[in-house]
């Protein structure tokens, strides 16, 4: 019984050193050898812990039966003494003792028994012959527990290596396979027209892409601009929103945390709130300067806010309850348009970039300016920014001579990176639902997929088809990158008639 359940741990310890052995080597494999390794790894793991259970469950029963008799001999110690040996009367060994009979003849022919001495079994040789204090001398109950003593240590030491094989493999699954060289979906809009933003609803389950005609890189009165909204699991455009300005070029558009209000602001500085559900217009909030062109928009975290930004330098806070301003918040300085906005997770800071490439950030309590983030060698404009998701890191793109991505600590207004698009001019960005991946999606059609910790490119996504249009004003060239939020898709938007869906579940950062 005992040789076979060592055999056992000894096979499921081999099994499970080659199966981390596998998963070394299948680090570049496709997904579905590292599934197939996980199953064997997770099949060996049980025959393991069935085996260690069922040796503790032994060294319990022998534990339990060694208690049961102590307890018995305890109780009624003379029971458990053995019986003296009869009293037998040895003569003295003579030559002339007489000898018995002959024996029978089952028995060896030469061998001899002498008169009244008793049978002695013949003597161990020196190799057989037990020590004194050894296992084969000690009691049955010692032994036992010697043997599950050795049992329970080949069990953990198999766990262990089980152990081991599944950090080998959750390391090995977690070094990122090739990108997709296509995106999972495509959402065209119909006609030639330019997508320019991109948004996912709150649940995920719609996308909204801004979009006009050619005619909106000169600013122009007929730019024809509307909102499409598209069905993630169907695919079908499910409601196409037309801007009410006689087809006014849309600007920013933003979707609130429930997914309920659509947000939409035009080159005239109005800005609408649709019903998503009934495609129906619920509010027009009119810019106080009717000539300043509205640059972004953001919804507070809990949707009772919404931040829209304008070229007169000026920020808004709606009550979207009320529609009516809560408090306006004026960028400092000489050149202070305010290129976006932007709420942190808790909805206490608001961002507000300037065309000298400056960030505001504003207490949303107070409605007064933080902190001011400056780089000295960089004096590009910001043209898009995000925080992360746990809002101690801001990332915001600077499109210059050399377009860069700054990361900033918030706590301390440092930087602490700078991304440098290898390719052409970053336009857009966007944290994932980790905080540990940043994208950047450029003017040539690539996003680039960033490890933040590190400051290195870990995946580069190109748009199958994109349309590049040079020497456009920014808020109308802006290709637009977002991650849904749940992380698993990432929506890029060219100047194009597509917005591209790509899938993420195959990337860790």
């Amino acid at each position: 019984m005992t040789e076979g359940r060592s055999t056992v741990v000894s096979i499921t310890a081999s099994v499970s050193t080659a199966c981390a052995t596998l998963a070394a080597l299948l680090v570049h494999e496709p997904a579905l050898w590292q599934r197939t390794l996980f199953i064997a790894l997770l099949v060996v793991t049980i025959a393991a812990l069935c085996t260690l259970l069922a040796t503790a469950l032994s060294a319990l029963s022998s534990w339990l039966k060694d208690q049961i008799r102590d307890q018995r001999t305890h109780e009624n110690p003379d029971a458990h003494q053995p019986a003296p040996a009869a009293a037998t009367t040895v003569q003295p060994y003579t030559a002339t003792a007489a000898r018995r009979p002959d024996p029978p003849a089952a028995h060896h022919r030469n061998e001899t028994f002498v008169a009244d001495r008793p049978h002695q079994p013949p003597p161990l040789s020196a190799a057989d012959d037990p020590v004194e204090g050894s296992y084969r001398t000690r009691p049955p109950a010692l032994r036992r527990r010697d043997v599950l003593a050795r049992r329970l240590a080949a069990g953990l030491a198999t766990c262990a290596l089980l152990a081991g094989g599944f950090l080998v493999y959750r390391a090995a699954s977690h070094h990122n396979p090739a990108p997709p060289s296509s995106p999972l979906a495509t959402f065209r809009v119909p006609g030639s027209k330019l997508v320019t933003a991109v948004a996912f609803s709150g649940d995920g389950k719609t996308l909204a892409t801004a979009n006009c005609t050619s005619e909106c890189t000169t600013l122009g009165p007929t730019s024809d601009g509307n909102v499409d909204l598209f069905n993630l699991t169907t695919g079908n455009r499910t409601a196409t929103l037309t801007d009410p300005g006689n087809g006014n070029l849309i600007t920013a558009i933003a979707i609130s945390p429930d997914g309920n209000t659509l947000a939409t602001a035009d080159i005239h500085g109005a800005t609408y709130l649709w019903n998503t559900i009934t495609d129906s217009i619920t509010a027009t909030l009119p810019n106080p300067h009717k000539k300043d062109v509205v640059s972004g928009l953001a919804f507070s975290p809990d949707g009772a806010t919404l931040a829209t930004s304008d070229y007169g330098g000026t920020t808004y806070l709606w009550n979207t309850t009320t529609d009516t301003i809560s408090a306006t918040l004026t960028n400092p300085g000489n050149n202070n348009q305010v290129t976006y906005v932007a709420f942190s997770p808790n909805g206490k800071a608001l961002a507000t970039g300037e065309f000298d490439g400056a960030t505001n950030l504003w207490n949303t309590a107070t409605d007064t300016i933080n902190a001011t983030l400056t780089d000295p060698g960089n004096s590009g404009i910001v043209v898009d920014a995000a925080f992360s998701p746990d809002g101690k890191t801001f990332a915001a793109v600077l499109a210059g001579n050399h377009s860069t991505t700054e990361l900033w600590n918030i706590a301390t207004g440092d930087i602490t990176g700078r991304l440098h698009d290898p390719g052409s001019h970053a336009q857009s960005v966007a944290f994932g639902p980790d905080g540990k991946t940043l994208a950047t999606a450029d003017t040539n059609g690539k996003t680039y997929l960033w490890n933040t910790t590190t400051g290195t490119i870990t995946a580069t996504l190109t748009n199958p088809g994109h349309y590049r249009v040079q020497d456009v004003l920014l808020f109308s060239a802006i290709r637009s990158v977002a991650f849904s939020p749940n992380g698993k898709t990432l929506g890029t938007a060219n100047l194009g008639n597509s917005t591209y869906i790509w899938n993420m579940t195959w990337f860790s950062p």
